[in-house]
């Protein structure tokens, strides 16, 4: 069966709703269990995760440090096996005793996504 363009770009909208949802579980759903995570800065990798498992202890760890997250992409190309996307990110950090008012982030990159068996299994984000 032919996997299409739109498949796959609905895929990473819904990792993408779960993710500003916090919904871990949701997001795991989209994720192939040996997914592979990178985030780079600057040509730099890093942050590099693999597995479900991984990827879940890191997105409830970045869970715990935001009021709320969230990512917004939009669709540049997409490949046979592939989608590329430029992502704008903000986030809001729980306030904490050194700093009470809680901080914002502002951020521009380019997200990669990869598939395989209809599922995301390999993200990459650069700043």
């Amino acid at each position: 069966m032919i996997w299409t363009d739109e498949q796959k770009k609905a895929l990473v909208e819904t990792y993408i709703q779960a993710y500003n949802r916090m919904d871990s579980v949701a997001l795991l759903e989209t994720l192939h269990p040996a997914v592979r995570f990178e985030h780079m800065i600057d040509q730099e990798v890093v942050l590099r995760l693999e597995g479900w498992e991984a990827f879940q202890q890191q997105f409830e760890s970045t869970n715990a440090l935001f009021k709320v997250h969230i990512q917004q992409l939009d669709v540049q190309q997409i490949q046979s096996d592939g989608l590329t996307a430029n992502i704008q990110f903000y986030g809001k950090l729980k306030p904490t005793m050194e700093h009470p008012e809680p901080q914002e982030l502002y951020l521009k990159g380019k997200a990669y996504y990869q598939f395989k068996d209809r599922k995301i299994i390999y993200i990459q984000d650069r700043q």
